[in-house]
């Protein structure tokens, strides 16, 4: 699951966890799976903020470098969770992009 990874603003005002939520760019919406927190299942204790982009990554996605990034949460999905396998995450990650599309229709 490719993902945009954007920098966290010092002012974010979010729960960690994960969303369904919009990446806006100019006038166009992208439908996409936020995520937001440490990263367990790979030992990372560091905070990040990515988006998966819904039916788009690799294509059709004006270039993101040196541009800003607008995010707007359309529902919260789930908290953080530590995974024992990548592969029970990324089951995990197919449960919130389909939960994504689903909000997103």
């Amino acid at each position: 699951f490719p993902t945009i990874n954007m920098e966290v603003p010092t002012d974010l005002n979010l729960k960690e966890g994960i969303y369904s939520a919009y990446l806006i760019i100019g006038q166009k919406k992208y439908p996409g799976t936020l995520y937001y927190g440490p990263s367990p299942v790979f030992k990372d204790a560091r905070i990040s903020l990515e988006i998966y982009l819904i039916d788009i990554m690799g294509r059709d996605l004006p270039s993101t470098a040196n541009i800003k990034l607008e995010v707007k949460t359309i529902r919260y999905l789930r908290e953080v969770k530590n995974f024992s396998t990548e592969k029970e995450l990324v089951e995990q990650i197919e449960k919130d992009v389909q939960k994504t599309k689903e909000d997103s229709l």
